[in-house]
């Protein structure tokens, strides 16, 4: 089984390893179409039922960390997934075709076998120089010749780019037919959330370094005139957005290059703005690693060691505390005397607590936007974390969605959250997240989010504020009275 991104791993059989290069010997030199051999390939890439665990000694990963195969009828990217269906086979090779000038509008000349042999060699130049980067993205698993891989990262990657311009700005810009079946005006918009999912799965990558190479060649640059780009509002839409197209955008900003939806300032559409969340950090390797730190967000200087204090604090808490005590939702930090509060421009690592004696005490909570595909996404995003060779405390989304399913039980923590600002999404989505967040919890807590939530439990009202609310009642009611009193001794003096 394989995983893209810089930490994969594979596992393979001692066997496997020769059989698997004498398939490549005899791809390269028999008429066998490459996706019959990497079929069998793959097949040999499985793990039987007697081969148990993969030693962790070996760089192996275990076979349970290792993602479900992709469904039937989605595309598929890169050397460890390849299509048996003959529409997506051929969508690929369509798109190819069109960067070559082979197909396109009616009202656009075709060009010569010679200009498309000239495209095609600056397209194999141009990935040749980012194709030692891009090999070693993909840690082992495979072995191809420099050719192959190179021409599958360019067919993989035209087709990748194509969906994302669809998905970003419609077929029009294209110029395929309008009964194309991938890229036709009268595709739905349900394929289109599929292929999204596609787009974002575990191992189903083409390096980030690779299709921004693409990008930059005169065919997609072309493209990008002909549309209009708008930053969109969905999570994984705006990933795509901001790692692929905002870079060669004419009117973009470099420091501005990489924000997110679920930190804009401002709930209202005119009043928001993008906030810069990773600013001087290297690209990501895939979108999907994009996605990932998009969730996150930048480090916080805030997230410290604990104190030896805390490390007490924290162990009785362990030892006296039920798991079930633990979740503390919404409305019950309402009731305790914790505000909550929005705290725009930052990522999951933004949480915190702060305690007060004086003022009110208040978790502070990035903004969570909720779609369409909000669980699929997630569930993406989480096989990721859990495909590395990650520690528990490691998995920040995983514990970041563990942490908010705490937090939002009921469809009034929902409502509450939604009215600070914090949960965004049409009413419809918003019902549904606490059972989204029931399906994607997880055993994983980082060391940040614990200390969180032990911050949040272990903290007391202080007792005048307790009864501050009847002291004022009672003020209140004597105030009342007082007027009252004053307005009917000066209407109804007493006479002497």
């Amino acid at each position: 089984m394989f995983f893209t991104c810089q930490k994969q791993f594979t596992c393979f059989g001692s066997n496997g390893g020769h059989e698997f290069r004498r398939l490549v010997e005899i791809s390269e030199k028999s008429p066998e179409p490459r996706h019959s051999v990497v079929r069998k390939i793959r097949r040999l890439q499985e793990p039987s039922e007697n081969d148990g665990q993969a030693k962790t000694d070996s760089g192996n990963v275990s076979v349970d960390n290792a993602p479900t195969p992709l469904k039937e009828g989605l595309p598929k990217f890169g050397p460890f997934y390849f299509d048996d269906d003959h529409i997506l086979l051929k969508a690929r090779e369509d798109a190819w075709d069109r960067v070559l000038g082979k197909i396109g509008p009616a009202n656009e000349t075709k060009k010569s076998t010679e200009e498309s042999e000239k495209i095609k060699q600056e397209f194999f130049s141009a990935i040749r120089d980012v194709e030692k980067d891009a090999m070693e993205t993909y840690v082992g698993g495979f072995e191809f010749t420099k050719s192959d891989f190179r021409l599958m990262m360019i067919k993989d990657g035209c087709f990748f780019l194509q969906l994302a311009l669809l998905v970003l700005g419609g077929p029009e810009p294209l110029g395929y037919p309008p009964n194309h079946v991938i890229f036709g005006r009268d595709q739905s918009k349900k394929k289109m959330t599929l292929w999204l999912d596609s787009m974002f799965y575990v191992g189903n990558q083409i390096p980030v370094v690779v299709l921004r190479e693409l990008m930059r060649r005169k065919f997609f640059q072309q493209l990008l005139t002909k549309g209009k780009w708008d930053q969109p509002s969905v999570l994984s839409e705006r990933v795509l957005y901001e790692v692929l197209l905002l870079p060669f955008l004419p009117t973009s900003v470099p420091d501005k290059g990489f924000s997110q939806l679920i930190c804009c300032r401002g709930r209202k559409k005119k009043d928001r703005r993008p906030c810069t969340l990773l600013k001087d950090q290297p690209p990501p390797t895939d979108v999907l690693e994009g996605l990932r730190r998009m969730i996150l967000g930048p480090d916080q200087s805030r997230n410290e060691e604990y104190e030896p204090d805390d490390m007490d604090l924290e162990a009785n808490w362990r030892e006296n505390t039920s798991e079930e005590k633990r979740k503390i939702n919404a409305v019950s930090l309402r009731i305790a005397g914790i505000q909550i509060r929005h705290i725009p421009g930052v990522g999951s690592r933004g949480i915190h607590f702060k305690g007060s004696n004086w003022g009110s005490a208040c978790l502070y909570l990035p903004t969570f936007t909720v779609d369409n595909d909000t669980e699929l996404i997630l569930q993406n995003v989480k096989a990721y974390e859990i495909s590395q060779p990650l520690g528990k405390n490691e998995r920040e989304v995983c514990s970041y969605l563990r942490f908010m399913g705490d937090i939002i039980r009921t469809l009034e923590d929902v409502n509450l959250l939604a009215r600070r600002g914090i949960i965004h999404g049409s009413q419809r989505n918003m019902d549904k997240l606490p059972g989204i967040l029931k399906r994607l919890d997880s055993k994983d807590l980082t060391q940040h989010l614990y200390r969180v939530k032990l911050q949040m439990s272990s903290y007391s009202c202080p007792a005048w504020r307790k009864h501050l609310k009847k002291i004022l009642s009672i003020v209140a009611v004597l105030t009342i009275l007082q007027t009252a009193y004053a307005i009917v001794s000066y209407h109804h003096p007493r006479k002497c």
